[in-house]
């Protein structure tokens, strides 16, 4: 495997670059989707988590709400954008 391929592999491995970018560069690497996707699929599944914000960003609405549950009230966290929109 050349090297560059193995640094890409690295770089995907600790979390450096998304899968898409993983994809696109090892597609110009191996000249092959089939081969770049062929790559992936035999890399272990590693941990994946939401993007995260700062609890204080002015861009997120966030707030404790409760609500009538069956056993009783049901208590949860609500974070939305302050902005109407996608």
């Amino acid at each position: 495997m050349p090297e560059k391929l193995k640094q890409l592999v690295r770089e995907y491995e600790e979390g450096k670059i998304s899968r898409r970018e993983f994809i696109r560069q090892a597609v110009i690497i191996t000249g092959s989707f089939a081969a770049a996707n062929s790559l992936i699929g035999g890399l272990p599944a590693g941990d994946t988590y939401a993007a995260q914000v700062a609890p204080d960003d002015p861009e997120i609405l966030t707030h404790n709400v409760q609500y009538d549950g069956k056993a009783g009230p049901v208590y949860a966290y609500l974070a939305r954008p302050v902005k109407a929109g996608k």
